[in-house]
């Protein structure tokens, strides 16, 4: 099976990778595993930035 045709609740890993920790926490609030940690990311205000955003693109203060 290809990964794309892999859905969760509708949404392919492309889908998740593409939204915002604030969109994601909220597709995954049944999951703790990983609503806990995009839950923390919440918290200290990086709720804008995409789930697939790469590391490298956060700013100095993003990334601390």
């Amino acid at each position: 099976r290809e990964t794309l045709e892999i859905k969760f609740k509708g949404k392919s890993i492309a889908d998740v990778l593409d939204m915002t920790v604030e969109e994601a926490a909220d597709l995954f609030k049944a999951v703790p595993a990983v609503r806990d940690k995009l839950e923390t990311l919440k918290r200290v205000g990086l709720s804008y930035i995409h789930v697939g955003q790469q590391a490298t693109t956060l700013s100095g203060g993003e990334a601390q």
